[in-house]
């Protein structure tokens, strides 16, 4: 991240059952108001339950706006980690924001691989063990 600008950051938003439209509309606007505050970004997203989806390049918000969310089962924060080690190694993000109800077990902190990761929690109750927490306030 430099000046009013950014790269390289990549989203997850949790997809899980547990999510709903509300919660997932939510989400959106958020990432939308986000990335409105700079003059420049180019940033990946990603869908997860229990897998994640390809990374899919943004650079403004009608390309966000034409990406559809998939998902619907059960949640695996692991699988973001596994997928980061998986397939990233080459091209790591600088940082990894995680929308979520926060309603699974969370990895241990090693698996981030060094990359700072923001837990944004739908669920006001919970706060992730590690990385940095940020409140949606839903309940």
């Amino acid at each position: 991240m430099i000046g009013n600008s950014i790269e390289d950051l990549w989203f997850l938003v949790d997809t899980s059952g547990s999510i709903s439209k509300e919660m997932l509309s939510m989400v959106w606007e958020e990432i939308k108001n986000a990335i409105s505050l700079f003059s420049y970004f180019k940033c990946q997203i990603s869908f997860f339950d229990t897998s994640v989806t390809e990374p899919q390049a943004f650079e403004d918000v009608d390309t966000l706006n034409e990406i559809k969310p998939v998902g619907g089962g059960g949640t695996s924060f692991k699988a973001i980690f596994e997928y980061l080690k998986d397939n990233m190694e080459d091209t790591l993000p600088v940082a990894i924001v995680i929308m979520t109800d926060g309603g699974a077990k969370y990895p241990e902190e090693e698996e981030s691989m060094g990359i700072p990761v923001l837990w944004i929690l739908i669920d006001s109750t919970i706060d992730a063990p590690w990385g940095q927490t940020v409140h949606l306030g839903m309940n």
